[in-house]
């Protein structure tokens, strides 16, 4: 353990074991991202290349397309991971690391991406129900003020349910790609371990959700540079908190 990571916290039974870490590695974390990306830049925009454009092919399928790329996310992010991980060890990021996730246990990281895609619908229908039913009464008694409020109340309602579910899949897929951890067992493990770690976590996402904003202004060119951030931060704090 670093010098910098206090003492670990219990886990429950059947939990991974993780560390709770200082609330300052939020910021080492982003920079473990920028260090993975500068490390292979030209490996690193090459598969932010093809994903992207994979999943934008993907999108224009009806419905299997967008169902595919929820489904697949975490085995393209968990062949990423072991990139990652193989850099970490002395190794290089390959471009084949993009489907290096269909070599493991790929049918537990589908797990992720089908839990992951029904949670998120059930809490877009639930948005859908309290904002769209505030909005539609302040239209309809002709108060613009309640309607916007409506909209107000379904973008608070979607944060604070989002989170949760973010924090239950942000450790999962490297769990299952590195450790071999089942779907579930991962989940809940990512889910403590994020409750544990939460402060970091928190400033890692917030920086990244200016990022992210930022970078897709520009035709969202800017994503090819942050979107392998992303992934090498994933890695590094995952390192961080359950060791690598």
């Amino acid at each position: 353990m670093s010098m910098n990571q206090l003492p670990p916290a219990a886990p429950g039974p059947g939990d991974v074991p993780f560390n709770t870490v200082d609330s300052g590695r939020g910021i080492e974390w982003l920079k473990g991202g920028w260090a993975e990306f500068i490390a292979n830049p030209g490996i690193w925009v090459a598969i932010a290349l093809i994903f992207g454009i994979a999943a934008f092919v993907l999108g224009l399928i009806p419905f299997i397309g967008g169902l595919a790329v929820a489904l697949l996310a975490p085995v393209i992010a968990g062949g990423l991971m072991l990139g990652c991980r193989a850099r970490a060890s002395g190794g290089k990021v390959q471009i084949e690391h993009l489907w290096a996730g269909f070599q493991g246990p790929v049918g537990q990281l589908i797990i992720i991406g089908a839990i992951t895609l029904g949670v998120g619908i059930l809490i877009g229908l639930l948005v859908a129900l309290v904002g769209g039913a505030a909005m539609m009464g302040g239209m309809a008694s002709g108060s613009g003020g309640v309607a916007v409020g409506g909209m107000l109340l379904g973008l608070v309602l979607s944060l604070v349910l989002i989170i949760p579910l973010a924090m239950a899949t942000w450790f999962a897929t490297p769990l299952v790609a590195i450790r071999g951890v089942d779907a579930i067992t991962a989940m809940k493990s990512s889910f403590k371990a994020s409750l544990a770690n939460l402060v970091p976590l928190i400033v890692l996402g917030v920086i990244y959700g200016v990022l992210m904003f930022i970078a897709s202004l520009p035709f969202g060119l800017g994503l090819l540079v942050v979107l392998p951030m992303v992934w090498g931060s994933q890695y590094a704090s995952f390192r961080d908190v359950f060791g690598g």
